[in-house]
């Protein structure tokens, strides 16, 4: 039986009446309904109240590091343990989702610039404890996500950041395609519009007899033809190299295209 995906449930607490903890039920029974395994802060209270603030998210951040998605809450923005937590996920490669029209759940794209510089309250109510609310504007500002870590002791996030950093890192075709072209091949090459144009012109006299009278190949066909040539190879075994070159010639003929005329 395949394991059910857990997601951490994320969202802004402090200052609101009965702690939001309404929102983060029906986020979670939503979650459940759709197949997911809902890691709900909320829940985690056993009926407790009252506790510091920087209690609650001590205890939370360990059971975010398990799971495999984050789900924001409205207002996620304007929470400052909402905020580290979204951060945390991002930088552990966690994704980020958001319910969409109360009915479907999608992927975060955009956040914030700069996660440490927390927006106004949400609400100014105080709190179920009659505490008045952390006014974020008051949380002192740190140079980097390392400092502010290391401030607030968050041993486990700062040990799995560091175990991430030193991972090799792998590039996806699309990036590998990209450093390729605009690397050391463009400047040994040249322009693929002036490359190409050297290739069709030699493919033009060599098919000089099956081409219509008056046509010759363009640098746009010699980058559409590679590009055949890599899927033709792909069809014999599977190897990245195929993908990635067939990529770049992708590229290369627009870029072919672009620099017509020039």
């Amino acid at each position: 039986m395949k394991k059910k995906e857990s997601i951490y449930v994320a969202g802004p607490m402090t200052g609101i009446k009965g702690w939001n903890k309404p929102a983060f039920n029906k986020a979670s029974k939503f979650l459940a309904k759709a197949g997911y395994k809902p890691v709900n802060p909320a829940w985690l209270d056993h009926g407790k109240s009252g506790e510091k603030w920087e209690t609650y998210l001590k205890r939370d951040i360990p059971h975010l590091l398990k799971c495999d998605g984050i789900c924001v809450l409205p207002g996620w923005d304007r929470s400052r343990g909402a905020k580290l937590e979204v951060h945390i996920a991002r930088a552990l490669g966690i994704l980020v989702y958001a319910i969409a029209d109360k009915k479907k759940l999608v992927r975060v794209t955009m956040f914030p610039d700069n996660f440490i510089k927390f927006g106004p309250p949400i609400h100014e109510t105080a709190g179920e404890s009659g505490e008045a609310p952390v006014n974020p504007l008051d949380v002192p500002k740190y140079a980097s996500m390392k400092e502010y870590l290391e401030a607030q002791e968050y041993p486990e996030v700062l040990t799995a950041m560091k175990a991430r950093e030193a991972a090799p890192k792998v590039e996806s075709v699309l990036q590998e395609a990209e450093r390729l072209i605009n690397g050391d091949r463009n400047a040994s090459y040249g322009p693929p519009n002036q490359d190409f144009q050297r290739t069709a012109d030699m493919w033009t006299g060599l098919w000089k007899y099956k081409l219509k009278d008056g046509e010759q190949l363009e640098p746009k066909d010699v980058a559409w033809a590679m590009v055949c040539l890599k899927a033709s190879r792909a069809q014999h075994c599977n190897k990245k190299d195929n993908s990635v070159d067939a990529a770049g010639y992708a590229s290369l003929a627009w870029r072919c295209v672009e620099g017509e005329g020039k």
